[in-house]
C-alpha cells in the first residue's frame, strides 16, 4: 500500500489489536495528517498516535494524543524509569 509522497507499507494498525493498544480516533479520521509510516519488526509500518507511543516509548519527535498533551499539562512530565529508583 502507498502513503502520502509515495511511501510504501506493508503493515498498519490492524496487525497490532493483539498488543491491546487502542487507536487513536483523531488519527484515524485524518491520516494524512496525522499517521506516519515507521519501521516495526524491520517493515514499514503505517501507524496513528498510540501505537507508534507504544513501539517507541519515550521518544521526542513522536507526536503526542490529545489525552495524553491533557494528561502532561495537569501532572506535568512522566518521570523516566531512572529516576524512580
Amino acid at each position: 500500500m502507498v502513503f502520502r509522497d509515495n511511501v510504501e507499507y506493508t503493515k498498519d494498525c490492524r496487525n497490532f489489536t493483539h498488543v491491546g493498544v487502542g487507536c487513536c480516533q483523531t488519527c484515524h479520521s485524518d491520516p494524512e495528517y496525522a499517521m506516519a509510516v515507521v519501521q516495526v519488526d524491520g517493515e514499514p509500518t503505517l501507524l496513528c498516535c498510540m501505537l507508534r507511543a507504544f513501539f517507541y516509548p519515550g521518544n521526542p519527535n513522536q507526536k503526542l494524543s490529545p489525552e495524553e498533551k491533557l494528561l502532561r499539562a495537569i501532572f506535568g512530565e512522566a518521570p523516566h524509569v531512572q529516576d524512580l529508583d
